[in-house]
């Protein structure tokens, strides 16, 4: 998997089952009062999604990401907006 050259090398690709999936998001989701992931919508549509967790929060070391579903609506400010 060549995208994996670049998405955080420094750990192992790990695999893993839906409901494995689930289970964490549905724990990263509760954890604290501000969510930690959230939905894009552009004119009614989900389009993607932007989240964030902490790393470590003793070097303040947090890491974020969004996610564009389809490419029509890349390059058009949406990432930028949300």
């Amino acid at each position: 998997m060549v995208w994996k050259k670049y998405d955080a090398p420094y750990y192992p690709l790990e695999f893993c089952t839906f409901e494995k999936f689930a289970k964490r998001m549905e724990e990263r989701m509760s954890v604290t009062d501000v969510p930690s992931q959230m939905i894009m919508e552009y004119q009614g549509q989900i389009i993607g999604m932007v989240s964030y967790y902490w790393e470590d929060k003793c070097t303040r070391w947090l890491e974020m990401g969004i996610v564009i579903y389809s490419p029509e609506h890349w390059n058009g400010g949406l990432g930028t907006e949300a």
